[in-house]
C-alpha cells in the first residue's frame, strides 16, 4: 500500500510540475488604460535616472544602448557627456513629454545638440510646438561621418546640449526627458556624402490605401511600448489629448506610407461641426528609427465629421541622411518607422467617447541589400529581423514583443526541465514498483542508484 502511495503521490506531482510550467504565459497582452482622462508620454521603464548639468564640464556620461530619463524645467539648459569614436555614426534622441493639455506657445519647445569640446556644433535639431496646445516632442542630433567639420570627427568625448525655450505665459512646469545613445557602426566602403534628389518625389498620389477588414492594435504612450503593425488596415481609439504610438518594420529600399482616418465620436447635443472642431484638432507625425520626424500633418477636427491625413516618406537610403534640402534625413536606416497619433485636449471637453482612428499602411517596395556595414547593425538596435516582420504582423507592442521572446525561452527551459524531471520520476516509478521481487545486496545497490530521492517525503 506504501509503495502504491509514493507512486500516486510521484506521478501527481510530475503532471503537477509539467502542468505549471506549460501553463506559462507565452505571449502576454500589453495592458492600457481605457478611461477618458488622457494619458502621458511613458518613459522606458529600463530608463536610468540622470541629472543633467548647467555646466559642460559636469555633464554626466550617457552611454551608448542605455535609455536614460531626466527633466527640464522652462529654461534649463543642460549637458551630458558622450564618448564617440572615430567612425561610428552617433544618433543621440531627446523626447520631451508636457503634460497633456498644459499649455504651451507657438515657438516654446526645445532643442538639442551635439557639439565637440571646442564648440563645434556636429548635429543639432529645434522642436516648436507651433500651437497652444502642448503634444510630446521628440528628435534626434545625428553626428554622419565622415564630417565637412574636422573637429567633429575625432574620437573623445562630446557634448550633447539641451535646451528649453518657454513663454511667461505657458505652462512653466517641468517636462519628463528621455535621452539615447545608439552609435551606428561605419560603412566598410563610404561612397560620399551627395543626397538624393527628391524634388521629383509625389506627394500628391501616394498608392491608393488598403481595404479589408481592420485588424486591433493598441497604440503605446510612448515608443517603447509602441503598438506594431504591418502594412494593411489597424483600428484603435484615442482618447482626447493623448498621442498613441504605432511602429512598422520598414527596410532598405522600402517606402512607408500611413493614411490616419479619424472617425466620428460626438455623442452630445451639439451636432455643429464649424462650432465644436479644434485647429489642429487630428495630428499625426512620423519618425525616423533615430526618433526625429520628417512627416508631419494636421488638420481642422471636431470629432463630429471624420478626416484623414497621410504621411510617407521616400524610399530608405543611407545617403538621405546627408539631405538638407527637404525633412527626410531621418529615413537613412531600416528598423522601426514610428507613427504618432493625436487627437486635441481641447476636444476632452466635447466628445464624450474615445475617437476611432483607422491606420491604412503601404510598405512600397521589396527590400533591398544593406550597405556593407562593419559592425552589427541589430547590435545598435537598428534595422529589420524575421521578429520585427512577426510582431508586425501579429500586433504586439514592443514590450510585449520582449516580454514574449523572454518568456517563450524561460518556458522551453522550464519545460525541458520539467520533461527531464518527469522521465526520471518515471524511472523511479518503475523501479519502486518492481522492488518486490529484488532481493539481496545487488538490488539494494541498483535502488540506491535510482531509486526515490534521499530526501524524498515519505
Amino acid at each position: 500500500m506504501g509503495g502504491r502511495m509514493r507512486t500516486a503521490v510521484a506521478a501527481g506531482a510530475a503532471t503537477g510540475v509539467l502542468g505549471a510550467l506549460l501553463a506559462l504565459p507565452l505571449s502576454p497582452a500589453a495592458a492600457q488604460g481605457g478611461g477618458q482622462d488622457p494619458q502621458p508620454y511613458k518613459i522606458d521603464p529600463s530608463a536610468k535616472a540622470v541629472k543633467g548639468a548647467s555646466s559642460s564640464a559636469d555633464g554626466p556620461r550617457l552611454a551608448a544602448g542605455q535609455v536614460y530619463k531626466d527633466s527640464l524645467k522652462a529654461g534649463d539648459e543642460k549637458y551630458y557627456q558622450v564618448k564617440l569614436d572615430s567612425k561610428s555614426t552617433a544618433h543621440v534622441s531627446a523626447t520631451a513629454a508636457p503634460k497633456p493639455g498644459s499649455k504651451t506657445g507657438q515657438m516654446d519647445g526645445f532643442s538639442i545638440a551635439l557639439t565637440s569640446t571646442a564648440g563645434d556644433e556636429c548635429g543639432d535639431q529645434e522642436l516648436t510646438f507651433r500651437s497652444e496646445n502642448s503634444r510630446v516632442l521628440s528628435g534626434e542630433a545625428l553626428r554622419p561621418l565622415p564630417e565637412d567639420i574636422g573637429e567633429c570627427n575625432a574620437a573623445g568625448i562630446y557634448y550633447v546640449v539641451v535646451k528649453r525655450q518657454s513663454q511667461g505665459t505657458s505652462d512653466q512646469s517641468a517636462w519628463p526627458l528621455e535621452l539615447q545613445l545608439r552609435n551606428e557602426p561605419a560603412l566598410k566602403v563610404h561612397k560620399g556624402n551627395k543626397a538624393p534628389d527628391y524634388t521629383d518625389l509625389d506627394e500628391q498620389n501616394p498608392p491608393a490605401p488598403p481595404g479589408g477588414k481592420a485588424k486591433p492594435v493598441t497604440g503605446g504612450l510612448g515608443f517603447t511600448d509602441a503598438g506594431s503593425m504591418g502594412a494593411g488596415v489597424w483600428r484603435d481609439e484615442i482618447v482626447p489629448g493623448e498621442t498613441r504610438y504605432y511602429r512598422m518594420p520598414v527596410d532598405w529600399g522600402q517606402q512607408p506610407y500611413s493614411a490616419v482616418e479619424f472617425g466620428n465620436a460626438k455623442s452630445g447635443d451639439s451636432t455643429d461641426d464649424d462650432i465644436n472642431k479644434a485647429y489642429d484638432g487630428a495630428m499625426v507625425r512620423m519618425y525616423g528609427p533615430g526618433r526625429a520626424s520628417f512627416a508631419n500633418e494636421s488638420a481642422w477636427f471636431s470629432g463630429i465629421k471624420p478626416t484623414s491625413l497621410t504621411v510617407f516618406g521616400p524610399p530608405v537610403k543611407y545617403e538621405n541622411r546627408y539631405d538638407i534640402a527637404t525633412d527626410y534625413g531621418p529615413v537613412s536606416i531600416a528598423g522601426w518607422y514610428y507613427v504618432a497619433v493625436t487627437v486635441s485636449p481641447e476636444l476632452g471637453g466635447k466628445l464624450k467617447k474615445p475617437v476611432p482612428v483607422t491606420l491604412r499602411n503601404t510598405i512600397k517596395g521589396e527590400p533591398a541589400a544593406a550597405p556593407g556595414y562593419r559592425g552589427d547593425l541589430a547590435a545598435a538596435g537598428f534595422g529589420v529581423s524575421d521578429a520585427d516582420r512577426e510582431a508586425a504582423e501579429t500586433g504586439k507592442s514592443g514590450e510585449a514583443a520582449e516580454e514574449s521572446d523572454g518568456k517563450m525561452t524561460i518556458a522551453y527551459v522550464g519545460i525541458g526541465a520539467g520533461v527531464v524531471l518527469l522521465g526520471g520520476l518515471g524511472v523511479w516509478m518503475l523501479v519502486a514498483r518492481r522492488k518486490p521481487a529484488a532481493a539481496g545486496a545487488g538490488a539494494a545497490s541498483q535502488q540506491q542508484g535510482f531509486g526515490q530521492p534521499q530526501n524524498w517525503q515519505q
